[in-house]
């Protein structure tokens, strides 16, 4: 996925200090410095791998769970599309269709990129664009919100 942000890195973290194995896969070259950054960090704050894809910008949007349902859309998984702005997301649970999406799209993404080692996210810009970020999303859903 190309962009990834809060709800979805607590419940990451979540899920990966119940001991499941929780890998992203993004760009390497991602178009946005702090977006990058800020998944870096919240990678190592959370112990999650994190895999970086060489060349170009994906904009694949997808999340396979324990190997069986596939979440997939328009909607990055970001709080921008998780609160403010209308995406769609399709839940497939068939088996030839999941199996069809890991062969397609994520073994090759597996074996095109290579894994981002957490100790050499930066110990400042990681930190201070990951808040940055939350803070982006807070003024974001205080704009939103109905009183």
């Amino acid at each position: 996925m190309p962009y990834i942000t809060e709800p979805y890195f607590e419940l990451l973290g979540a899920a990966r200090r119940r001991g499941v194995r929780v890998t992203i896969v993004t760009s390497e070259h991602i178009n946005r410095l702090g977006m990058k950054q800020s998944i870096m960090e919240a990678c190592k704050r959370n112990d999650l791998t994190l895999r970086l894809l060489p060349d170009g910008m994906t904009h694949v949007k997808a999340m396979l769970v324990d190997g069986r349902t596939l979440i997939l859309g328009s909607a990055n998984f970001d709080f921008l599309s998780a609160t403010l702005q209308p995406e769609v997301l399709a839940v497939v649970t068939e088996p030839r269709l999941v199996a069809d999406f890991r062969r397609r799209a994520q073994d090759p993404a597996f074996a095109a990129s290579w894994i981002w080692p957490n100790e050499k996210t930066p110990a400042v810009a990681g930190p201070f664009s990951a808040g940055m970020m939350e803070l982006a999303g807070q003024i974001l859903q205080a704009l939103h919100t109905e009183e």
